[in-house]
């Protein structure tokens, strides 16, 4: 709809940014579906080279490429989680904090992380 003034109403629409080279180009073309949502890109060249350092690694909390050395979480049983920042990190620690807490409130006794089978008739 448009105001007598010639002014479209409405909000105005997203200033959207290719995810490997972050130039703002419209229209984003390309578009790679994720674990977390869609990544969009403006050409073929910047999907290829995202999709190269994808494989490479992403950080377990936002699913970002992981440029440069990763922020590396030891966990007790050996395995790690690798971010692509100590702020994932923390989120991450603290989104197990509450995961924690939560099991301990609804009277669980099996640690965050595994899964437990009901026994068998």
């Amino acid at each position: 709809m448009t105001t007598p003034q010639g002014k479209v109403r409405g909000r105005p629409p997203k200033n959207r940014i290719c995810t490997w080279c972050a130039e703002s180009r419209q229209p984003l073309k390309y578009i790679l579906p994720t674990q977390l949502g869609k990544k969009e890109f403006c050409s073929e060249i910047c999907l290829s080279e995202f999709r190269k350092a994808y494989i490479k690694g992403a950080c377990s909390q936002c699913d970002n490429v992981i440029r440069g050395s990763p922020v590396r979480f030891e966990q007790p049983d050996s395995r790690h989680k690798d971010f692509c920042s100590t702020s994932c990190l923390n989120k991450f620690q603290k989104d197990a904090n509450v995961d924690q807490k939560r099991v301990s409130l609804n009277g669980d006794k099996s640690p965050v992380g595994t899964t437990t089978t009901p026994p068998s008739p």
